[in-house]
């Protein structure tokens, strides 16, 4: 269920940051969902049983936890783990045991929030554990959210003022809408209700200018810091915590797990809030970001080359900026720069092709501040774009980036157009050949069977699978079966001349 949650969370999540509106316009929602459906499988794999990968599960998912909206999607997890710790575990969820962990979900997030909001993810989620487990439970499910979430406009002001629906609660819909297809094995049906601003988002987020700050009047004062702290120690009290730091700040949620403790607050100065949690006990981990950045708009300074527009929307998602272009469609110099000159010095210019290499070097030739991370492909570019650190400096964010891309094994499968002998491999027309960081290794079943031998050695745990234009999900899905042993995460890619592109970390 986890992992589907995560695919069907990928797939929307430019939309979801689109309709971020609430707490404040950052655009950041899907994102920190995302993350902690991620941290929680990351923390689950190699699970030895069933109730070993529960609770981890609800432990990954709270040291994964980002934002208001991460806190309260890792109550699903913790009640997923409350419920396996009073039944007997078994791999069939019943319907009874799915509602009790929606209702227990429910309790456990009210609870995390300090001033819950009607309006919210928190509306949805009580909506769906509403549901009796009767029937049609999981469509019920999924109709009583998507009504509550209709609604939200008519129960939020600020939803009502931006034309849209909670993004928060789209997130969980998305999620649910995951989970079902988990269960039944069948696609989730279609919504059928129009929800306010998301066709908007959608458009939007394909064009790459969604910016939900846009969507509202400027306020005149600024939003400040928002402050996510993991701290450990045991025996907390909850709710007095949540006084103290309701003193601080606002958007506060404290949720603890086996005796960590997880603090989200929006403060004018970060400091009150980490002293407070030293108080506490040993911050084991944490994550300060200035509000008032995201919610101007600010991109992180990062350009990547990518055929396709669910690649192009993977790396915007991410904060960068696109150049479009790759295998056989490289982009010029030109091009490049003027991609960089849109973004402040110094940035960093992802070819994603070692055939984009030398213009990219060019282009950092013709202006200062253009530094480039060579990177090979496009898992190698997400694996870049996701390390850059807003706080390090340049030069540690080129190490950081070049070593998150040197640990990603890339892996294409894309059709043969003739006949050929290439390393020794005889290829005929339509044969699937399948490439290992460019090298030939294979045609067909030969070659996904080299490819699996190499990621077995390799010691790699988790495959994306980006699907091209010329496939579709259920190709995609089939193509993960045969990396039974491996996390895998699938995203549509619409990339015109690989079939699938694969990475591998």
């Amino acid at each position: 269920m986890a992992r589907q949650a995560a695919r069907s969370l990928e797939l929307e999540l430019p939309v979801i940051n689109a309709l971020n509106v609430f707490p404040v316009p950052d655009g950041d929602t899907g994102t920190n969902m995302l993350a902690t459906v991620r941290e929680a499988l990351s923390c689950a794999a190699g699970a030895a049983t069933l109730r070993e990968a529960v609770d981890k599960l609800a432990q990954g998912a709270m040291l994964g936890a980002r934002g208001n909206s991460g806190v309260i999607l890792s109550q699903l997890f913790r009640a997923q783990q409350q419920m396996r710790a009073s039944h007997s575990p078994s791999d069939v969820l019943t319907s009874v045991d799915l509602a009790g962990i929606l209702a227990r979900a429910s309790d456990l997030a009210a609870g995390a929030v300090a001033n819950p909001v009607e309006g919210t993810m928190l509306s949805v989620l009580r909506a769906a554990a509403s549901v009796p487990p009767a029937g049609d439970f999981l469509g019920e499910v999924l109709r009583a959210g998507e009504a509550a979430l209709a609604a939200t406009p008519d129960q939020l002001p600020i939803l009502r003022e931006a034309g849209v629906v909670d993004s928060g609660g789209f997130g969980l819909l998305t999620l649910l809408r995951g989970w079902y297809e988990a269960i039944t094995g069948q696609p989730a049906p279609s919504l059928g209700t129009s929800l306010l601003g998301v066709e908007r988002a959608r458009e939007q987020a394909a064009a790459g200018v969604a910016h939900p700050a846009d969507l509202l009047a400027r306020r005149e004062h600024g939003y400040g810091y928002c402050v996510t702290l993991l701290v450990e120690t045991p025996d907390a009290d909850e709710a007095a915590i949540r006084e103290r730091l309701l003193e601080l700040g606002d958007s506060v949620l404290v949720a603890a797990v086996s005796g960590q403790l997880k603090l989200h607050v929006h403060v004018p100065d970060p400091e009150t809030a980490i002293a407070f949690a030293r108080e506490l006990g040993t911050i084991s981990r944490s994550e300060v970001s200035n509000i008032d950045e995201q919610v101007g708009g600010l991109t992180i300074p990062v350009v990547a080359v990518a055929s396709g527009e669910g690649l192009a929307r993977v790396f915007r998602s991410l904060g960068a900026g696109v150049v479009s272009g790759g295998q056989t469609q490289n982009p010029s110099t030109a091009e490049l720069l003027a991609a960089c000159e849109k973004v402040p010095a110094p940035v960093f210019l992802l070819p994603n092709n070692r055939n984009v290499l030398a213009a990219a070097k060019q282009a950092a030739a013709a202006r200062e501040g253009i530094l480039v991370v060579r990177t090979e492909s496009i898992p190698q570019g997400v694996a870049a774009t996701l390390a850059y650190d807003t706080r390090a400096s340049a030069d540690d964010n080129l190490v950081r980036m070049g070593t998150a891309a040197a640990g990603v094994i890339s892996a294409e499968l894309a059709p043969a157009a003739r006949s050929a002998t290439l390393a020794g491999i005889h290829v005929e027309p339509g044969q699937m050949l399948v490439l290992i960081d460019g090298k030939l290794v294979g045609v067909d079943d030969a070659g996904l069977a080299a490819l699996g031998e190499h990621i077995r050695q390799a010691g790699s745990e988790l495959i994306t699978i980006y699907y091209g234009a010329a496939a579709v999900q259920a190709d995609a899905d089939r193509l993960a079966a045969a990396f039974p042993d491996l996390q895998v995460e699938i995203v549509r890619g619409d990339q015109p001349h690989a079939t699938f592109i694969l990475g591998f970390e």
